[in-house]
């Protein structure tokens, strides 16, 4: 099947409330965002660059991060519940006391991350 374009309204949904579940935003060009404390849960991120993104306290329980460029972004105190960052890539990204039970990992790429209270990689799901 192929992929569906992100939306302006999704898009816009997230950016205007800082909220957004359920929303398709893959592939979607959040570099750099700030996006401290928003819900994304259950949301459709996979292929989405969200590298320098701020998701310090986000919800992304169920959300589907799968191939996300997470490069140096900040998951401080993000809850990760089953989400699924299968082959994305969170090198240099902080994700410090991220609440990640049954978070799907294989793949996961994260050279120089901080992932200090995390249980993230052993934590995880494979």
């Amino acid at each position: 099947l192929p992929v569906e374009p992100v939306t302006r309204s999704d898009l816009q949904r997230l950016l205007e409330d800082g909220a957004c579940p359920g929303c398709d935003l893959s592939e979607a060009d959040l570099s750099g965002a700030h996006l401290i404390g928003v819900d994304l849960r259950d949301a459709d991120l996979q292929d989405a660059d969200l590298s320098e993104a701020n998701l310090d306290g986000a919800d992304l329980s169920g959300a589907r991060l799968n191939r996300a460029d997470l490069r140096g972004a900040n998951l401080t105190n993000a809850e990760l519940t089953d989400v699924d960052l299968r082959n994305a890539d969170l090198s240099q990204a902080v994700v410090i006391n991220a609440y990640a039970p049954g978070a799907r990992t294989d793949g996961i790429r994260y050279a120089g991350a901080d992932l200090t209270g995390s249980h993230l990689i052993y934590g995880g799901a494979d």
